[in-house]
């Protein structure tokens, strides 16, 4: 019997590929939009290759709210305009830069959303053109509460899922909470080693970045198999 597997992350700008290699696995994904929102973290800001270095493209954000799916971006720098652009000047001339002409249509057309909005429906649209199927879910709208671990587990259980799926870089503060030692459902950690590609504009390969950096380089047809790589 196939185990059905929770994963609930915050939404990222542009996240990188071992992000959608969660969403790849789960059954249930959440987004935790009403989680803290943390400056000069993933919240805003990815990394992506500008002039073969690099370097970071931050969605700059209004002081009005502490959580994300309150957050504002600031409209008036026209911060989606210069990402098109700065986007477009970098990967215009990569492989697959038809490829990530859906991505920069979504971003050129905000206008009013929150953080929390404009993360998610960028999620949502490479998941779909990543061929991956998953029911979305947000925190902020499913009224369950608790403490850090606790939480999660109470996300597991809603969703009637008997395993949680969680990136390595949690593993330390879930253990030392200690409650799903304490709990029915399984604790599992993600295993998801990069593969290097073709990258252009680059003297040696730079890991780690965006997605985008990833489909301009190899599109998405190769890029489904690559994000199931550390399966």
């Amino acid at each position: 019997m196939k185990n059905n597997i929770c994963v609930v992350m915050q939404p990222t700008y542009l996240p990188w590929s071992g992000f959608f290699n969660l969403i790849y696995q789960a059954d249930y994904f959440v987004f935790l939009d009403d989680a803290q929102y943390s400056k000069n973290s993933w919240h805003n800001r990815n990394q992506i290759i500008i002039h073969g270095e690099k370097s970071w493209i931050t969605l700059p954000v209004e002081k009005n709210a502490e959580l994300i799916y309150e957050k504002m971006p600031i409209y008036k720098s026209k911060w989606n305009i210069k990402h098109v652009k700065t986007l477009e000047s970098n990967y215009g001339r990569h492989p697959y830069f038809d490829d990530i002409k859906p991505i920069l249509s979504i971003i050129e057309k905000f206008s009013s959303e929150t953080l929390s909005e404009i993360n998610i429906a960028l999620i949502m649209k490479i998941s779909q053109l990543l061929d991956i199927e998953v029911k979305f879910h947000l925190a902020s709208k499913i009224g369950v509460w608790g403490q850090r671990s606790e939480r999660l587990v109470d996300f597991s259980r809603c969703f009637h899922c008997d395993t949680y799926l969680s990136p390595i870089g949690s593993k330390e503060y879930l253990e030392e909470d200690g409650v799903f030692d304490n709990s029915d459902i399984i604790l599992k950690y993600q295993n998801f080693n990069p593969m290097i590609y073709e990258q252009k504009g680059t003297k040696e390969f730079i890991g780690y970045l965006s997605i985008v950096d990833v489909v301009a380089n190899i599109g998405w047809v190769k890029a489904k198999d690559y994000i199931k790589g550390g399966v």
